[in-house]
């Protein structure tokens, strides 16, 4: 069995809670408690088998599992629930292709494939639905997590496109025409009332209300061309923050109860192309600092700017959520076996200060999934 030295980061991500948060590696996986940051369980498989994502069922002992890393601990093809209790694999998925993305609630069990979405039952493993996907090969999907809302997001079957399925507590289906390029990060609030997109070229998010489609926030993240990794909305929806490979953590406001909107800086980058194809929120002038003015100004220069930032190594790949307990601190797992814990002034905004950083795991460069 190798070393915990020489294992190589597969996948990191929290649990739906943001209580815990999940390190899948190529000798098995591991999981952590947030605050206070311990490591709860870590478990190898023989013959050095690699997991490579690993999703925890809220803070009980049920997780998927997809085999990964040079020696998979299990076939790629299949999802694996995992009873921790037991020690043990207590039920299966298969599929005919590879399995790139699995997602957990109390009632649903989402297996991601390049592309299509399956949809199960949890108690008894039931086909629910299936989706079919423009080419997905990162996993792209997202679900409600609090009780009774079941909404589903995921990309559509045209670039640019998101598919929002609500399955209660009313059936229905939209497409939401976000983007002009190709979608690379979604995030859904945990009532699944909005979404949060971003494209190719990570200039913009966007948010979008799931029942009507409706663009609500357009949020400059900048103006040249960057890589996206992670979006996430507060549990009350009223902050949003993006990670991208520029190295710099944005948090927004989109509340309507602080600075909203500023004029951005512009420039002839590859980033003007997405502004020109922008989407006028439903109300503009609620909340803004320019008010009614701001109607007058170009689209590119309407957009929202971040309100608070942290700088953390760039070119590395982190995921961001808001804490458990307090709304305006920020977890961040970075790629580099790094946890961050940031707080943020709800009031002044400006720099962001880091309360604790841990290393949680001493690896080697992770082998990231290709890019979209």
């Amino acid at each position: 069995m190798s070393s915990a030295e020489d294992e190589v980061l597969q996948h990191v991500g929290f649990n739906q809670d943001a209580g815990c948060f999940t390190v899948a590696t190529s000798g098995g996986f591991r999981v952590f408690h947030c605050g206070p940051f311990r490591e709860l369980l870590r478990r190898s498989f023989p013959n050095e088998g690699g997991i490579g994502h690993v999703e925890m069922l809220f803070r009980c002992n049920i997780l998927a599992l997809i085999g990964g890393g040079a020696h998979p601990a299990f076939p790629a093809h299949k999802v694996m629930l995992w009873d921790d209790h037991a020690r043990g694999v207590v039920g299966e998925l298969a599929f005919r292709h590879d399995v790139v993305g699995v997602r957990l609630r109390r009632d649903r069990v989402v297996a991601v494939l390049s592309h299509k979405v399956y949809v199960y039952n949890f108690d008894d493993l039931t086909l629910v639905t299936q989706v079919e996907t423009i080419g997905n090969p990162t996993g792209l999907c997202c679900l409600s997590t609090a009780p009774g809302a079941i909404v589903l997001a995921c990309p559509g079957l045209r670039e640019g496109d998101v598919h929002v399925e609500w399955h209660a507590p009313v059936a229905r289906a939209i497409t939401v025409n976000a983007h002009a390029s190709a979608i690379v990060c979604l995030a859904l609030a945990s009532d699944g009332t909005c979404l949060a997109t971003a494209s190719a070229a990570g200039t913009v998010v966007r948010i979008f209300d799931t029942v009507s489609g409706a663009t609500l926030h357009e949020l400059r993240r900048g103006v040249d061309r960057a890589r996206i990794h992670s979006l996430a909305l507060s549990p009350d929806a009223a902050w949003v923050c993006c990670c991208s490979d520029k190295g710099t953590l944005h948090i927004f406001n989109i509340s309507g109860g602080g600075p909203a909107m500023v004029a951005a800086e512009t420039s002839a980058g590859e980033g003007w192309e997405e502004e020109e194809r922008s989407h006028p929120p439903s109300s503009w002038g609620v909340g803004t600092a320019l008010g009614s003015a701001a109607k007058l100004l170009p689209k590119a220069l309407r957009l929202q700017r971040s309100f608070a930032q942290f700088r953390m190594q760039e070119d590395v790949r982190a995921v961001a959520c808001f804490g458990a307990t307090d709304p305006h601190t920020l977890l961040v797992l970075a790629y580099d076996g790094s946890f961050h814990k940031i707080r943020f002034d709800p009031k002044r905004g400006g720099d962001c200060s880091r309360e604790s950083y841990y290393k949680f795991l001493h690896c080697g460069p992770p082998r990231l999934r290709p890019s979209t």
